[in-house]
């Protein structure tokens, strides 16, 4: 008995991004989307991914922040 198999065409790609508040640098600058997977049954999500532009950012970082304790 021998199995046959089929090949699959399936895509990732993202959905729309939207602007989150980042909790990190304190303002909007975050980004997110959902990460799609496209095959022949049907759409699923498989993540959503989140990118800031401030503190993800590898040629600034964001100086640490000083927290003055009395």
């Amino acid at each position: 008995m021998s199995a046959r198999r089929q090949a699959m065409a399936a895509v990732v790609t993202t959905g729309t991004p939207w602007e989150l508040w980042c909790s990190g640098c304190r303002a909007f600058t975050l980004l997110a989307a959902e990460l799609l997977l496209l095959a022949p049954d049907g759409v699923s999500v498989l993540d959503v991914v989140q990118w800031c532009e401030v503190c993800d950012d590898l040629d600034h970082p964001p100086r640490p922040r000083r927290t003055d304790r009395a």
